[in-house]
């Protein structure tokens, strides 16, 4: 039985995905590097140690990754601040329906926790959940395991009772390592032929998501 809701948080709760893309790009013009699409996509879902070194097997510089990433964030930064945070369709109406179905829920996101709790005040998000866990705070990044694992232990339930929402590859690849349900909402890009036979179902959206949950069957008091 599904007892808990683990979401990914870059491009499954927040269209954020799609800045970070846009400045990733905007920065790559302004370096005169390489950068394309293609790569920008591998690095969803892992964390900045990850990409740095993949970056610098591709153009063969960590330094000008963190100046290029510097860029992004300015340019992230600079889209709240005027815009505000790009929710999601279905997110508001997901997260009150398994409050309702008392399913236990946690963030699991690769973003550090000082730039992910900004996104939590921001979108007043953090009420509808039962814990979070941030990038900082796993040792290892997806596809590893190591974040969902840690994020039912850290809401007491086994991996095998919890469904995660993920828009990668990589973060369907470390859900269902670490023994969980999948469903994939593809974001940028759709889910590749190698992926689709991992995930256990794709979803074209939370709202999508939401009305498969209305059909479960109400999750009892512990």
């Amino acid at each position: 039985m599904i007892r808990a809701v683990l979401f990914d948080m870059d491009g499954t709760m927040f269209d954020t995905e799609r800045l970070s893309m846009e400045g990733w790009l905007r920065a790559a013009k302004a370096k005169n590097n390489g950068l394309d699409r293609e790569h920008f996509l591998l690095f969803r879902g892992r964390s900045v140690p990850a990409n740095a070194a993949a970056f610098a097997s591709w153009y063969g510089s960590e330094e000008l990754y963190y100046e290029m990433r510097k860029l992004r964030t300015e340019y992230i930064q600079n889209y709240l601040k005027k815009n505000g945070m790009p929710i999601k369709p279905g997110l508001f109406e997901l997260l009150k329906l398994l409050k309702k179905k008392n399913l236990k829920t946690c963030i699991a996101t690769s973003t550090k926790r000082d730039q992910a709790e900004q996104y939590f005040v921001q979108t007043g998000v953090k009420d509808y959940f039962t814990d979070t866990v941030c990038g900082d705070e796993a040792e290892k990044s997806k596809p590893d395991p190591e974040i969902f694992l840690k994020a039912a232990e850290k809401i007491g339930e086994k991996p095998e009772n919890c469904l995660v929402l993920e828009d990668s590859p990589n973060g369907i690849l470390a859900a269902k390592a670490a023994g969980c349900m999948a469903f994939m909402i593809p974001d940028l890009a759709p889910a590749e032929e190698e992926i689709k036979g991992v995930f256990d179902r794709e979803c074209a959206s939370l709202l999508e998501v939401a009305g498969i949950i209305e059909t479960w069957p109400d999750v009892p008091q512990n």
